[in-house]
């Protein structure tokens, strides 16, 4: 008996959308990472099926040609990627999938799948289930024959009925992704050297109550670290060297933290990497293991100067702590980029008008900056966080909230001293080129987030 054919499909789009971690967004430059979801469920789905990924975004596959290739072969099941923003896009391709190959079974995951119900189960056509937790194997059991409730999918029962998902556990362990299936010499991150690089994940979910942030509705889990070490010496021993950590917040048990970094270097496993963290969790001990375990940068959410504002939305950071953190970090080596968002309910606008030298003034070596937008499964004030569509999503005017983003990013980008500082660390020509193209989609007008 043959295994059945799986697709783990990142669908194309008019824009070069990510909807992996339940967010929905479009990037402005020649960077791009893999899709978490999918690359997590291949280690599982490849324990049932004979698999193949076809990331159409990274590879640049306008509609047509993308379909081409996902109905070279007839697969039984397709995973698919969607989010809000492309969401559209994302159902004529379903459908245009399913007229091809009337039988195939499609399974999707992002945002917009995620927090509405039973309701995408109308809206894509094929649709038979949703992955609510992308380290579970519930889709491979579904596969396998296994029906009730099982880990991370909710699904369509035979009869119709909506099957919803069983809880999750309180560590999360899953099988090696299988990264070789992916096209790595395509992805890119906007830090560092320009070179292929892996996806690793240390703990899941959020524990921290941001209302900005979707991460929180996920129940927060941790990796066993040897899981995490055995990952990370594949990569090395496939010839990467640069690590994305794709925890929303790494750091979050320094214990656990620690003896990732002490194991990295204890195996010879000295990546260049960077991860999301907070400045209020990264004490000396961890920061310097993270150095030395090769942590060239941090990314810390500091969001706005106004702290007022920032407490309102469930982050309580003290400005010495946070200039104390960037200060400690660079005695390390380690660069920081801050994430900033402007536009929070009651935000005064004089706000907006200095973040860009908050942030150069505290020590941030990249700015990121983005409007603040009540996202599925998010919420900017002290109502729930909101599951569906039609919903208020700014509490300014849009327009000019995104008028204020290029403007922004090149107070920041455009200093001589910035700019001086890349161009010394260039080394070729292709570095050069990416620079530029870097440059370009930071600074152009149309820009609206790095």
């Amino acid at each position: 008996m043959s295994l059945p054919r799986i697709l783990l499909l990142n669908p194309p789009g008019k824009a070069h959308y990510t909807r992996d971690c339940l967010h929905s967004n479009i990037t402005k430059s020649d960077y791009y990472w893999h899709q978490l979801d999918l690359l997590l469920q291949s280690g599982w789905l490849a324990q049932v099926g004979e698999t193949e990924v076809l990331d159409a975004v990274v590879e640049r596959l306008p509609f047509q040609a993308a379909l081409r290739r996902a109905c070279a072969k007839s697969h039984d099941y397709v995973l698919m990627m969607t989010g809000e923003r492309s969401m559209d896009e994302d159902r004529r391709f379903a459908a245009a999938l399913a007229e091809h190959h009337p039988d195939v079974k499609i399974f999707a995951s992002g945002d917009v799948v995620f927090f509405r119900g039973e309701k995408p189960f109308s809206e894509y056509r094929n649709l038979r289930g949703v992955i609510t937790d992308f380290t579970a194997d519930g889709l491979k059991r579904y596969i396998a024959g296994e029906r009730g409730p099982l880990p991370g999918l909710r699904y369509l029962a035979d009869d119709g009925t909506l099957q919803t998902d069983r809880p999750a556990e309180k560590t999360t362990s899953y099988p090696r992704p299988r990264h070789e299936s992916f096209p790595l010499e395509r992805y890119r991150l906007p830090f560092g050297r320009s070179i292929p690089f892996g996806s690793v994940l240390t703990t899941f979910g959020c524990p921290y109550p941001c209302r900005y942030c979707n991460a929180r509705m996920v129940r927060f889990r941790t990796r066993p670290v040897l899981d995490v070490i055995e990952e990370m010496s594949w990569l090395w021993q496939h010839g990467l060297r640069k690590l994305y950590i794709r925890d929303p917040t790494f750091g979050v048990r320094p214990d656990e933290a620690l003896a990732i970094c002490r194991e990295m270097v204890r195996e010879g496993l000295v990546f260049e990497w960077n991860a999301f963290t907070r400045p209020d969790i990264l004490d000396d001990q961890l920061l310097e293991a993270m150095a030395s375990s090769g942590c060239v940068l941090v990314q810390l959410g500091l969001e706005t100067p106004d702290l007022d504002a920032l407490r309102a939305q469930g982050k309580r950071f003290v400005e010495s702590s946070i200039r104390d953190t960037i200060e400690r970090c660079h005695a390390l080596g380690i660069e920081v980029c801050g994430h900033f968002m402007i536009g929070f309910p009651g935000e005064d606008r004089s706000t907006w008008e200095h973040i860009a030298d908050y942030a150069i003034d505290v020590g941030c070596d990249y700015f990121a900056l983005n409007v603040a937008e009540v996202r599925l499964g998010t919420s900017l004030t002290n109502e729930d966080p909101v599951t569906t569509l039609e919903r208020r999503r700014y509490f300014f005017d849009e327009s000019e909230l995104r008028a204020q983003i290029p403007r922004l990013n090149r107070r920041f980008y455009a200093r001589p001293g910035f700019v001086l500082k890349q161009l010394r660390g260039v080394s070729d020509t292709r570095q050069l080129w990416s620079l530029a193209r870097k440059g370009i989609g930071v600074l152009a007008p149309w820009a609206t987030s790095p």
